[in-house]
């Protein structure tokens, strides 16, 4: 195989493993395609911290392979594992990270930068547009979670 043709295919796997993130439900081939252009991978062996609360944030990440581990002022509040989102709050202009993320396992991550993301999503309008779905779904579930749980 061609170098163009390695870099199609790994295009490829990228925008099919987007797809399979539920931030992303919404977004098209094409979408996913542009999505897949600006990530970058990452490896984080265990024990590592990606981030620690109250550090500086500019990007989200999402777990390809390996657990970690979420917690807020030293308290475990979920581990994540394949898929999942990290930090996604910086994508829409939260500064400051909330928690601290810490790899259980040997972990490979896919990161994106928020200013990759926003610039993607003004050269793309429809991107925001399925993106807010997605967000507005994600509100109603949890809404509908929080009303069923009052007695």
């Amino acid at each position: 195989m061609n170098t163009s043709t390695d870099d199609f295919s790994r295009l490829i796997q990228k925008a099919s493993f987007l797809g399979n993130v539920s931030l992303f439900a919404g977004f098209s081939p094409d979408y996913l395609a542009g999505l897949a252009e600006i990530v970058r991978s990452e490896n984080l062996p265990r024990g590592g911290r990606l981030f620690k609360q109250g550090d500086f944030a500019d990007c989200l990440y999402i777990v390809r392979e390996g657990k970690i581990r979420i917690s807020i002022d030293s308290k475990t509040i979920v581990d994540l594992g394949r898929f999942e989102c990290i930090g996604e709050l910086a994508v829409f202009g939260e500064p400051v990270r909330s928690a601290t993320a810490t790899a259980v396992t040997d972990a490979v991550l896919v990161r994106i930068s928020a200013g990759d993301f926003k610039n993607l999503l003004t050269l793309h309008p429809g991107m925001s547009l399925a993106l807010m779905r997605t967000l507005a779904q994600r509100l109603k579930l949890r809404e509908s979670a929080q009303y069923s749980a009052i007695p």
